[in-house]
């Protein structure tokens, strides 16, 4: 009677040990998958330019002292990095210096969408504020000699990283609003259309280079800022001249498919994902794979499958595909499931669900919906033909403002149909894809 009941809990026994014996032995590393060769060009590293060419190194370095180089500066930081790598990144000072002038503008941070005032706002700020500090005054030189940069070459030299050294936006993007706001309020329409243009370009330049969705998002946060002050200075002009209306039609082209393109700040999320991977298995808790439930190449080739590649292909797509694939997915919180973008990329639990069974879940966890990133970019697209309509209207004519509207060949890009005239008539719009429901100029 004894034996049998040992011989059924060692049956029962290894009933349960069996199915935990073949989920670790299906996670020794032998079992493996290898490397999607997408997922290979995403993690391989670019080839740097020389240093001196590379305006990552300038941008870097922007705060630079009075009488240094910023390009220098920004070696010297990596430099510096690359040296101390493997030591806490807190003894490594990356920080730029607090800048005295910061606080006194201060009222350049205004979001029209939650302020009606902040046209006047900037106005008389800007007016209070005229720019006699000797450090802005070199800081903003530095800014005007960068963005007057023609073919700029932009290369990250470090994989993105939160313990990389990273640029200080918050700088950059300041001196951009300063420059902006005083060529609006103090400068001719010849001076101020022809700096707007400039910061543009190089915006748009640097749109085109991201290397992370960081820059890319800045990116088109200081496209925004540009539009936005072109769009004022229309309004604002009493009578704009013929000259200016024609060279904005002509110098605010549509963006390009390069310019949607997240491939490069995919690769960027892929560094980063793959410098990851390798600290989680090998370094930060010092357990091997087989314990993890979890492998590094399955890891990255799923996250590939279904995260980067759908994202990829949907930022390829022409404005009105895109607004076609994204528009019926939008929840009410603006953000597109991912299940409705790609509902062929749906899986369910099964016996495959076992393998790789903890990087899967850590992917699924920590999974971002990218198309709301992808729409603040889309929607810069109607920004332009908006500016390019409202610099239209401003053309004397006896037609009606309707009609103009109708007849205009600056269309919706997403629907290809007029945009839409305010019932007090003194605004056009559009429905955004992206973080606001609404896009519009005022007339």
């Amino acid at each position: 009677m004894l034996t049998k009941w040992l011989h059924r809990i060692l049956i029962s026994v290894g009933a349960l040990l069996c199915p935990v014996l073949v989920l670790l032995v299906i996670h020794l590393p032998i079992f493996d998958e290898r490397l999607l060769p997408e997922v290979k060009a995403l993690t391989q590293m670019p080839e740097l330019p020389p240093p001196q060419n590379n305006i990552y190194f300038t941008l870097l370095g922007l705060h630079a002292p009075e009488g240094a180089d910023p390009n220098t500066l920004g070696q010297q930081i990596i430099e510096n990095y690359q040296q101390t790598a493997g030591y806490p990144i807190v003894a490594i000072d990356f920080d730029t210096p607090e800048e005295p002038w910061r606080e006194q503008y201060q009222f350049l941070i205004c979001h029209q969408r939650e302020n009606n005032d902040c046209e006047r706002q900037i106005r008389e700020g800007m007016r209070e504020n005229p720019l006699t500090d000797a450090r802005l005054i070199l800081l903003l030189k530095r800014y005007s000699a960068l963005i007057a940069n023609q073919n700029i070459v932009y290369v990250s030299p470090v994989p993105v990283s939160v313990h990389n050294p990273a640029l200080s936006y918050t700088l950059i993007m300041n001196l951009q609003r300063i420059q902006l706001a005083n060529a609006l309020t103090n400068e001719s329409d010849d001076v101020f259309f022809q700096l707007a243009l400039v910061d543009l370009h190089f915006w748009r330049d640097m749109l085109r280079q991201s290397n992370s969705f960081v820059d890319k998002m800045i990116s088109t946060s200081a496209i925004s800022n540009v539009l936005s002050n072109i769009s004022q200075r229309i309004k604002n002009s009493a009578t704009l001249d013929s000259f200016y209306i024609n060279h904005i039609s002509v110098e605010l082209t549509n963006l390009s498919l390069e310019e949607y393109s997240f491939y490069g700040a995919f690769k960027g999320e892929a560094q980063f994902a793959a410098s990851t991977q390798m600290s989680f298995n090998n370094d930060s808790l010092n357990f091997n794979s087989p314990s993890l439930l979890m492998h590094e190449n399955a890891t990255l080739n799923y996250l590939y499958r279904y995260n980067y590649a759908p994202s990829i292909s949907l930022s390829q797509l022409t404005p009105k595909h895109f607004h076609d694939k994204v528009d019926p997915c939008l929840d009410a919180a603006g953000t597109a499931e991912s299940k409705c973008l790609s509902p062929e990329l749906a899986h369910g639990f099964g016996i495959s669900s076992f393998y790789n069974i903890l990087g899967k879940l850590m992917i699924d966890i920590s999974s971002t919906p990218y198309s709301n990133y992808l729409a603040r970019v889309y929607d810069l697209n109607g920004l332009i033909n908006l500016i390019k309509l409202q610099a239209e209207l401003k053309m004397p004519s006896d037609i009606s403002i309707n009609e103009r509207i109708s007849q205009s060949r600056f269309t919706n890009p997403y629907t290809d149909l007029p945009f839409e005239l305010s019932n007090d008539k003194l605004s056009v719009s559009f429905k955004c894809l992206g973080d606001k429901p609404i896009c519009h100029v005022k007339l």
